[in-house]
Protein backbone atom coordinates (compact mmCIF):
# COMPACT_ATOMS: atom_id res chain seq x y z
CA UNK A 1 0.00 0.00 0.00
CA UNK A 2 2.40 2.37 0.98
CA UNK A 3 4.45 1.96 -2.69
CA UNK A 4 1.74 2.30 -4.30
CA UNK A 5 0.92 6.06 -2.65
CA UNK A 6 4.47 6.89 -3.10
CA UNK A 7 4.31 5.67 -6.91
CA UNK A 8 1.08 7.51 -7.62
CA UNK A 9 2.68 10.91 -5.80
CA UNK A 10 5.91 10.59 -7.91
CA UNK A 11 3.12 9.79 -11.00
CA UNK A 12 0.91 13.01 -10.33
CA UNK A 13 4.34 15.39 -9.67
CA UNK A 14 5.39 14.71 -12.95
CA UNK A 15 2.26 15.09 -14.54
CA UNK A 16 1.96 19.13 -12.80
CA UNK A 17 5.99 19.39 -13.84
CA UNK A 18 4.99 18.63 -17.44
CA UNK A 19 2.34 21.25 -17.60
CA UNK A 20 5.28 23.78 -16.48
CA UNK A 21 7.57 22.28 -19.10
CA UNK A 22 5.76 23.15 -22.08
CA UNK A 23 4.92 26.73 -20.50
CA UNK A 24 8.63 27.18 -19.66
CA UNK A 25 10.13 25.81 -22.54
CA UNK A 26 7.72 25.33 -25.56
CA UNK A 27 8.79 28.21 -28.29
CA UNK A 28 7.02 26.50 -31.29
CA UNK A 29 10.49 26.24 -33.27
CA UNK A 30 13.49 23.78 -32.57
CA UNK A 31 15.87 26.42 -33.12
CA UNK A 32 17.05 28.02 -29.95
CA UNK A 33 18.63 30.43 -31.81
CA UNK A 34 22.06 29.79 -30.09
CA UNK A 35 24.99 30.30 -32.77
CA UNK A 36 26.42 26.44 -33.06
CA UNK A 37 30.24 27.59 -33.53
CA UNK A 38 30.03 29.48 -30.44
CA UNK A 39 28.39 26.64 -28.54
CA UNK A 40 31.18 24.25 -29.82
CA UNK A 41 34.20 26.50 -28.47
CA UNK A 42 32.39 27.52 -25.09
CA UNK A 43 31.66 23.64 -25.29
CA UNK A 44 35.53 23.05 -25.36
CA UNK A 45 36.44 25.39 -23.09
CA UNK A 46 34.50 24.02 -20.59
CA UNK A 47 35.94 20.72 -21.05
CA UNK A 48 39.68 22.33 -20.54
CA UNK A 49 38.98 23.74 -17.51
CA UNK A 50 40.67 22.32 -14.40
CA UNK A 51 37.41 23.15 -12.59
CA UNK A 52 34.93 21.49 -15.16
CA UNK A 53 32.82 18.84 -13.44
CA UNK A 54 34.52 15.98 -16.10
CA UNK A 55 37.68 16.35 -14.51
CA UNK A 56 36.76 15.84 -11.05
CA UNK A 57 35.61 12.35 -11.13
CA UNK A 58 33.87 10.46 -8.61
CA UNK A 59 36.45 8.20 -8.22
CA UNK A 60 38.88 11.00 -6.82
CA UNK A 61 36.77 11.63 -3.93
CA UNK A 62 36.56 9.64 -0.76
CA UNK A 63 33.70 11.18 2.27
CA UNK A 64 35.28 11.29 6.20
CA UNK A 65 33.35 12.45 8.91
CA UNK A 66 34.43 15.02 11.18
CA UNK A 67 32.63 15.80 14.26
CA UNK A 68 29.43 14.53 12.81
CA UNK A 69 29.84 15.97 9.63
CA UNK A 70 30.21 14.43 6.04
CA UNK A 71 33.26 16.10 4.48
CA UNK A 72 34.76 15.04 0.97
CA UNK A 73 38.38 14.55 0.26
CA UNK A 74 39.61 14.90 -3.11
CA UNK A 75 42.99 13.02 -4.64
CA UNK A 76 43.23 12.97 -0.89
CA UNK A 77 43.78 16.29 -0.13
CA UNK A 78 42.37 17.96 3.31
CA UNK A 79 38.63 17.53 3.67
CA UNK A 80 36.22 20.40 2.36
CA UNK A 81 32.58 20.79 3.01
CA UNK A 82 31.33 21.90 -0.58
CA UNK A 83 32.72 21.22 -3.59
CA UNK A 84 33.45 23.75 -6.52
CA UNK A 85 32.59 23.24 -10.24
CA UNK A 86 31.70 24.30 -13.64
CA UNK A 87 28.47 23.04 -15.32
CA UNK A 88 28.20 22.45 -18.46
CA UNK A 89 26.52 24.98 -20.41
CA UNK A 90 22.76 24.32 -20.50
CA UNK A 91 19.73 26.30 -21.94
CA UNK A 92 17.15 27.46 -19.01
CA UNK A 93 13.96 26.73 -18.50
CA UNK A 94 11.98 28.33 -16.23
CA UNK A 95 14.34 31.10 -13.93
CA UNK A 96 13.77 34.27 -11.47
CA UNK A 97 17.22 35.55 -11.95
CA UNK A 98 18.08 39.02 -10.90
CA UNK A 99 18.34 41.88 -8.79
CA UNK A 100 15.19 41.19 -7.48
CA UNK A 101 15.11 37.48 -8.06
CA UNK A 102 11.42 36.14 -7.17
CA UNK A 103 10.22 39.02 -5.54
CA UNK A 104 6.87 39.46 -5.98
CA UNK A 105 5.91 36.14 -7.61
CA UNK A 106 2.55 34.14 -7.31
CA UNK A 107 2.43 30.48 -6.99
CA UNK A 108 -0.72 29.03 -7.19
CA UNK A 109 -1.68 25.88 -4.84
CA UNK A 110 -4.64 24.28 -3.67
CA UNK A 111 -4.72 25.78 -0.61
CA UNK A 112 -4.24 28.99 -2.01
CA UNK A 113 -2.14 31.56 -3.39
CA UNK A 114 1.58 32.34 -2.27
CA UNK A 115 3.28 35.44 -3.22
CA UNK A 116 6.89 36.83 -2.27
CA UNK A 117 6.05 40.28 -1.17
CA UNK A 118 8.87 40.73 1.21
CA UNK A 119 12.07 41.88 -0.48
CA UNK A 120 14.67 40.37 2.13
CA UNK A 121 12.34 37.19 1.75
CA UNK A 122 13.16 37.01 -2.17
CA UNK A 123 15.31 33.87 -3.82
CA UNK A 124 17.04 33.37 -7.10
CA UNK A 125 15.96 30.77 -8.57
CA UNK A 126 17.81 28.51 -11.85
CA UNK A 127 16.63 25.77 -13.54
CA UNK A 128 19.09 24.03 -16.25
CA UNK A 129 17.54 21.83 -18.45
CA UNK A 130 19.26 18.62 -20.57
CA UNK A 131 17.40 20.02 -23.87
CA UNK A 132 20.28 20.67 -26.29
CA UNK A 133 20.80 24.19 -26.40
CA UNK A 134 21.36 24.32 -30.09
CA UNK A 135 18.26 21.98 -31.22
CA UNK A 136 15.07 21.39 -28.70
CA UNK A 137 14.85 18.09 -30.38
CA UNK A 138 17.55 16.93 -29.23
CA UNK A 139 19.51 15.78 -25.45
CA UNK A 140 22.22 17.99 -24.34
CA UNK A 141 24.65 14.64 -23.72
CA UNK A 142 26.49 16.94 -20.86
CA UNK A 143 23.86 18.27 -19.05
CA UNK A 144 22.66 14.27 -18.51
CA UNK A 145 26.78 13.47 -17.62
CA UNK A 146 26.30 16.23 -14.69
CA UNK A 147 23.35 14.86 -13.59
CA UNK A 148 24.46 11.38 -13.15
CA UNK A 149 27.59 13.21 -11.43
CA UNK A 150 25.84 14.55 -9.12
CA UNK A 151 23.62 11.14 -8.18
CA UNK A 152 27.23 9.13 -8.37
CA UNK A 153 28.42 11.78 -5.49
CA UNK A 154 25.15 11.08 -3.53
CA UNK A 155 25.18 7.31 -3.64
CA UNK A 156 28.67 7.94 -2.80
CA UNK A 157 27.71 9.56 0.53
CA UNK A 158 24.93 7.31 0.91
CA UNK A 159 27.84 4.14 1.35
CA UNK A 160 29.61 6.12 3.45
CA UNK A 161 26.76 6.50 5.90
CA UNK A 162 25.85 3.14 6.24
CA UNK A 163 29.53 1.71 6.42
CA UNK A 164 29.31 4.37 9.33
CA UNK A 165 26.27 4.66 10.49
CA UNK A 166 27.54 5.28 14.39
CA UNK A 167 29.00 8.51 13.44
CA UNK A 168 25.93 9.95 12.46
CA UNK A 169 23.76 9.37 15.46
CA UNK A 170 20.51 11.19 14.24
CA UNK A 171 20.31 8.67 11.42
CA UNK A 172 21.91 5.52 13.38
CA UNK A 173 18.67 6.68 15.71
CA UNK A 174 16.34 6.15 12.91
CA UNK A 175 17.44 3.75 10.39
CA UNK A 176 20.04 1.22 13.30
CA UNK A 177 17.07 -1.34 13.17
CA UNK A 178 17.94 -1.59 9.60
CA UNK A 179 21.39 -2.77 9.55
CA UNK A 180 21.86 -6.48 8.90
CA UNK A 181 24.87 -8.19 7.77
CA UNK A 182 22.98 -10.47 5.81
CA UNK A 183 21.40 -7.89 3.24
CA UNK A 184 23.49 -4.25 3.75
CA UNK A 185 21.35 -3.33 0.97
CA UNK A 186 18.12 -2.76 3.45
CA UNK A 187 19.86 -0.02 5.23
CA UNK A 188 20.61 1.89 1.72
CA UNK A 189 17.31 1.78 0.67
CA UNK A 190 16.22 3.07 4.34
CA UNK A 191 18.71 6.10 3.91
CA UNK A 192 18.09 6.57 0.10
CA UNK A 193 14.59 7.28 1.01
CA UNK A 194 15.80 10.32 2.93
CA UNK A 195 17.76 11.57 0.25
CA UNK A 196 16.80 15.03 -1.76
CA UNK A 197 15.78 14.01 -5.79
CA UNK A 198 18.73 15.54 -7.65
CA UNK A 199 16.45 16.66 -10.52
CA UNK A 200 12.67 16.77 -11.71
CA UNK A 201 11.43 15.46 -14.84
CA UNK A 202 9.45 17.58 -17.32
CA UNK A 203 7.64 16.27 -20.56
CA UNK A 204 9.10 18.50 -23.03
CA UNK A 205 7.58 20.37 -25.80
CA UNK A 206 7.98 17.22 -28.45
CA UNK A 207 7.36 14.98 -26.15
CA UNK A 208 10.64 13.90 -24.56
CA UNK A 209 11.27 13.58 -21.26
CA UNK A 210 13.48 16.37 -19.96
CA UNK A 211 15.36 16.71 -16.93
CA UNK A 212 16.18 19.79 -14.62
CA UNK A 213 17.95 20.75 -12.10
CA UNK A 214 17.02 23.61 -9.90
CA UNK A 215 18.96 26.15 -8.10
CA UNK A 216 17.34 28.06 -5.48
CA UNK A 217 19.40 31.03 -3.03
CA UNK A 218 18.82 33.42 -1.07
CA UNK A 219 18.76 37.27 -2.66
CA UNK A 220 19.49 39.08 0.76
CA UNK A 221 21.13 37.71 3.95
CA UNK A 222 21.09 39.61 7.28
CA UNK A 223 23.68 41.99 7.60
CA UNK A 224 25.59 42.12 10.98
CA UNK A 225 26.05 45.96 12.70
CA UNK A 226 30.01 45.93 12.24
CA UNK A 227 29.88 45.01 8.45
CA UNK A 228 30.52 47.71 5.63
CA UNK A 229 27.01 48.42 3.56
CA UNK A 230 27.37 47.27 -0.42
CA UNK A 231 25.25 47.99 -2.73
CA UNK A 232 25.37 46.49 -6.39
CA UNK A 233 21.52 47.53 -6.95
CA UNK A 234 18.49 49.75 -6.86
CA UNK A 235 17.21 47.38 -4.69
CA UNK A 236 19.78 47.19 -2.12
CA UNK A 237 19.04 50.68 -1.23
CA UNK A 238 15.89 49.66 -0.18
CA UNK A 239 17.22 46.86 2.35
CA UNK A 240 20.45 48.54 3.16
CA UNK A 241 20.17 48.96 6.82
CA UNK A 242 19.10 45.07 8.03
CA UNK A 243 20.56 43.37 4.65
CA UNK A 244 22.84 42.86 2.14
CA UNK A 245 23.33 40.80 -1.48
CA UNK A 246 24.41 37.51 -1.86
CA UNK A 247 26.28 38.73 -4.95
CA UNK A 248 26.12 36.55 -7.72
CA UNK A 249 27.60 37.76 -10.82
CA UNK A 250 27.10 37.36 -14.48
CA UNK A 251 29.69 37.58 -17.02
CA UNK A 252 28.76 37.37 -20.80
CA UNK A 253 30.55 35.87 -23.92
CA UNK A 254 33.48 38.45 -23.91
CA UNK A 255 33.92 37.67 -20.27
CA UNK A 256 32.58 41.22 -18.66
CA UNK A 257 30.30 41.88 -16.22
CA UNK A 258 26.77 42.66 -16.94
CA UNK A 259 25.18 45.53 -15.06
CA UNK A 260 23.79 43.83 -12.10
CA UNK A 261 20.55 45.95 -12.45
CA UNK A 262 20.01 44.65 -15.93
CA UNK A 263 21.65 40.74 -14.82
CA UNK A 264 18.28 38.73 -16.09
CA UNK A 265 18.18 35.52 -16.68
CA UNK A 266 15.25 34.19 -18.50
CA UNK A 267 14.12 31.28 -20.08
CA UNK A 268 15.72 30.38 -23.19
CA UNK A 269 19.22 31.70 -21.77
CA UNK A 270 22.00 29.43 -21.99
CA UNK A 271 23.93 29.55 -19.17
CA UNK A 272 27.02 28.18 -16.90
CA UNK A 273 27.38 28.39 -13.45
CA UNK A 274 30.10 28.31 -11.30
CA UNK A 275 28.32 26.49 -8.21
CA UNK A 276 29.07 25.08 -5.13
CA UNK A 277 27.92 21.30 -4.13
CA UNK A 278 27.85 20.18 -0.37
CA UNK A 279 26.57 16.93 0.20
CA UNK A 280 25.23 16.59 3.87
CA UNK A 281 23.95 14.86 6.44
CA UNK A 282 21.08 17.23 7.75
CA UNK A 283 19.16 17.23 11.01
CA UNK A 284 16.39 19.82 11.20
CA UNK A 285 13.89 19.60 14.27
CA UNK A 286 14.33 15.50 14.49
CA UNK A 287 14.14 15.37 10.05
CA UNK A 288 17.01 13.83 9.54
CA UNK A 289 18.64 12.68 5.68
CA UNK A 290 20.74 13.48 2.95
CA UNK A 291 20.62 15.90 0.58
CA UNK A 292 23.12 18.02 -1.73
CA UNK A 293 22.90 21.52 -0.88
CA UNK A 294 23.99 23.61 -4.61
CA UNK A 295 24.90 27.36 -4.52
CA UNK A 296 25.88 29.62 -7.52
CA UNK A 297 28.90 31.45 -7.11
CA UNK A 298 28.51 33.24 -10.77
CA UNK A 299 27.21 32.51 -14.04
CA UNK A 300 29.04 32.94 -17.51
CA UNK A 301 26.16 33.27 -20.46
CA UNK A 302 26.49 32.95 -23.86
CA UNK A 303 23.58 33.11 -25.28
CA UNK A 304 19.98 35.80 -24.31
CA UNK A 305 17.20 34.73 -25.94
CA UNK A 306 14.96 37.24 -27.42
CA UNK A 307 11.33 36.98 -26.41
CA UNK A 308 8.78 36.27 -29.22
CA UNK A 309 5.85 38.83 -28.46
CA UNK A 310 2.58 37.55 -30.49
CA UNK A 311 -0.48 39.80 -30.70
CA UNK A 312 -3.84 38.89 -30.07
CA UNK A 313 -4.85 35.68 -32.41
CA UNK A 314 -8.37 34.58 -32.56
CA UNK A 315 -9.21 30.92 -31.54
CA UNK A 316 -9.64 30.17 -35.39
CA UNK A 317 -6.67 31.26 -36.21
CA UNK A 318 -6.21 32.66 -40.42
CA UNK A 319 -9.17 31.15 -41.89
CA UNK A 320 -8.52 32.58 -45.11
CA UNK A 321 -5.08 31.17 -45.29
CA UNK A 322 -5.58 28.03 -48.12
Amino acid sequence: MLACTRALRAATGVRFAAANAVRALSTGSTNTGMDPDLLHKATEVFLENPNSFKNIPVDSMEFVCVNGRALVQIDGKDPVQSILHLTPFALTGMSHFGPRGNFGVERHFASGTVKVDKLEDAQQELSLSDIDPADFEKTNALMTDYLQWLTAIQSKLIDHVAANLSSYPPLEQKFSFLQRSDDPSMLKDGILNTASAISRTWEGPEGQQVEYLAFKQPVYMKRRKDTPVRVYTEADKEVQETHTRLHVRLFDETGAEVDPDKAFIRRGDVVSCTAMVAPMVYNVAGNVGITMRKRIRNITRIHKTQPVRRGPVSPYGNIAEE
